[in-house]
Order: C-alpha cells, then structure tokens, then sequence
C-alpha cells in the first residue's frame, strides 16, 4: 500500500542544462512557479528530477544494477521533473502537465528518472512510471515508458506525452535522441518479444552440465513435446549457443549427437540465470509479505485452522510463512493430487470441508481467480480465501 512520500527532501538527480539561451521570464503564477534564491548566476537552464530515497540498495531505482525494476519498493512514488531557470524561477513540469500527487501517494502517483535534452533544446526525454497500489494485498503491473515533454520556454506550458511505439509491457529507460530524430532507450524486453525465456535456461543448463543426453531425454527433462525441443535446439544452434556435434557409428546405425555449450551460450545462460534470479526474489518478497499480512490478520482472530490449495514452489513459500506465525497446516489438497507434499498426504479437493476451516491459502504464482472458482464451488466463502495476488474483482464469476 502507498504512504504518504515527502516531495522535496528527495535527492535531485540527473541534472541537465539546457542549450537554449532564454528570454527575460514573464510574470509565473505561484502554482505553476517559484523563486530560489541563485548564490551564483546559471548559465543555462537546468532540467532534473526529483527521486524519493529507498533504504535498500538492491534491485532498486538507485542500485548500480537491476534499477529498472518499476514496483513501489524499488521505486518509491512522489518524485517529479522540475526546471530550473538562471533568474531562480523553479517551475514542476510534471504536476504543471497534469501528473504526479501532492501528499499521499495514490493510483495516479508517479516516479521519474534520467532526463535527456534534446539537441534543440526545446523539448526532452525522460522516462516515468504512472500508478501505484490503494489498498492492501493489492499488486498491480506497472513499467517505466518513455515520455516527451515540450514547453521548456519561461513562458510556456508544459505537455508530456508518451513515446509511440515502445515496448508497452516492458521497463524502457536511459531514453536519449539520435542525432537522426530517433529515440534510442534500454529496455527489458526480451530478444524477440518472448517474455517466456526460462525454456533456454532450462535447456542451456541442461547441456551445460555435460551429460550425453538425446533430444528426447531432454525434452522430457524440459517438460516440453519432442518436437518443440527439436526447434528450440536449432533455434539455440543458430544464435551460436551451443554447438551441435555429430558422431557417426556403424553405416546402418543411426546418428547420435551431442550437445555442447558454446562461450557465447555460457553468457547467454549466465545472463538468463541473473534475470530469473532478479524476477524470483522480487516476486518471492512481494508474496511473503502479502502472506504475511494475509496470515497475520487470521492470527490475531484467533483463526488457526488454514489449509493449501496447491502444491509446489508458491506452496512451499506459503508453508514457510505460516510458520513463522507458529501455524501449521491441517491439509494440504490439489486439483490433481500425486502422493505427499512436505509430509502432508495431498489430497483431492473433493475431500475438503469448508465448515471445518478458517482459511485456505490459494498456493500459486499465477492469477488466482480460476482456483478460488474452484473453492467457491465446494462451499469455501471468498473471504476464507487468502491468495498470494489481489483478486481482480469479477474475474471468477
């Protein structure tokens, strides 16, 4: 849930001046403008940011590395895009342009970082992400785009548009223009558009640990049809991350390969490995303490009879947290069950009672909708479901 940010206290960063030389300022409404007292005169205007600090120096807005993550911990809401003329006058561009909240930090609240002049000097780049949770057990998706605002003179007015044609379920940032009028950025939008890369990291660190193994031991270790596999090991090949060597027997035998990882396909795995573990940690961290929330509220009721729905990582996760609370589970159902599970017997939805229960934590990573469908169904209320995301109102119906 968002708290109340301080505006100003925060550290100005990523100054930049100005190439235009301005005019003699006209009159600024107070609201748009204010004065600052100038110890020594500027020569050119200075466009920067505002940042409000985050404590951890991990995965966040400040870190040397993994800065591109948009959640509210990692980039903490209330900062702004001012300009700053020689004469002192201070002007909030991005309040003056219909963004950002004064005080507490709502939906529409924002955070901005590293501006970029353009060569004319009347308008810039800079990159924003808009929005921010309301409520608790609350997670919505929120990523850093590209925007453009122009309106820099003393006079004008400020308009901050977004940049077409960028990535729009990706974080971009460090944009800056061409000398040609292109916009260039960085992104974490994966190489082709896939967003669903753990299939190479699966496949390349299955070859890289150098066990012979054919494409239907690999498939079946990947989790994925013969056939995919095959494509996938081409499609690998070709980029040059692995190399793929034949042996020959017998004229009558048939061919057997060998999979091996190439340097490039080391980076490569290197990288994917880094990328998951960011991904993992951060969805890990955000789940626990919606758990925690979730699990504390439950105990302080004096309601101690909760069960999992699921088996697996989130499950585990969900095991751990109710714990730490001095809760054990009293069962542990499946929509499919398949033996023990952290030495519960897992058993068939069928078998559980509702009027038996205080809660249910619905134990997955994914939307949780489809699953308390199924609970509603076998008599459990919504409110005894705790689920590891916010439920989009209406979905399960």
């Amino acid at each position: 849930m968002s708290t109340p940010r301080p505006r100003r206290f925060a550290a100005a960063l990523f100054l930049v001046p100005l190439a235009f030389a301005p005019a003699p300022p006209a009159p600024l409404a107070t609201s748009r403008a204010a004065s600052l007292p100038i110890k020594a005169a500027l020569p050119n205007p200075i466009l920067f940011v505002t940042q409000v600090p985050i404590p951890g120096d991990f995965t966040t807005v400040g870190s040397v590395f993994g800065n591109h993550r948009s959640e509210v911990e990692s980039a903490g809401r209330g900062g702004d895009l001012y300009i700053l003329y020689p004469n002192g006058t201070l002007r909030n561009l991005t309040r003056e342009a219909g963004f950002g909240n004064e005080g507490f930090q709502g939906s529409g609240s924002i955070a901005v970082r590293e501006p970029s002049v353009h060569w004319s000097g009347t308008k810039a780049l800079f990159s924003m992400v808009v929005g921010a949770t309301t409520e608790r057990y609350e997670y919505i998706d929120t990523w850093w785009q590209i925007y453009e605002v122009t309106g820099l003179g003393p006079s004008d007015h400020a308009v901050i548009t977004r940049v077409p044609r960028q990535p729009a379920d990706a974080n971009n940032v460090s944009p800056l223009y061409a000398p040609d009028g292109r916009v260039l950025f960085t992104s974490d939008r994966p190489r082709g558009g896939d967003r669903h890369l753990e299939r190479d990291l699966h496949i390349l660190t299955a070859i890289g640990e150098g066990t012979p193994l054919t494409q239907r031991a690999l498939a079946q270790r990947v989790g994925v049809a013969l056939g995919l596999a095959n494509l996938c090991v081409k499609r690998l090949a070709r980029k040059g991350y692995i190399k793929v060597v034949e042996f020959q027997g017998k004229p009558a035998a048939r061919k057997r390969l060998r999979y091996l990882l190439t340097p490039k396909g080391l980076a490569e795995k290197t990288r994917l490995s880094y990328e998951h573990a960011v991904y993992a940690l951060h969805l890990y961290r955000r789940t626990r303490q919606t758990l925690r929330e979730s699990l504390g509220s439950l105990r302080e009721r004096g309601l101690a009879r909760v069960a999992l729905y699921g088996t697996g990582d989130a499950a585990e996760l969900a095991y751990l947290t109710l714990k730490e609370y001095g809760l054990e589970p009293v069962a542990v159902y499946a929509p499919a069950p398949n033996g023990d599970f952290l030495g519960f017997k897992v058993l068939p939805l069928e078998r559980l009672d509702a009027d038996g229960l205080d809660g249910v934590v619905v134990a997955t990573f994914e939307r949780p909708e489809s699953h308390v469908l199924d609970l509603e169904r076998r008599g459990v209320p919504r409110a005894k479901c705790v689920t590891l995301r916010r439920m989009i109102m209406g979905r399960s119906a």
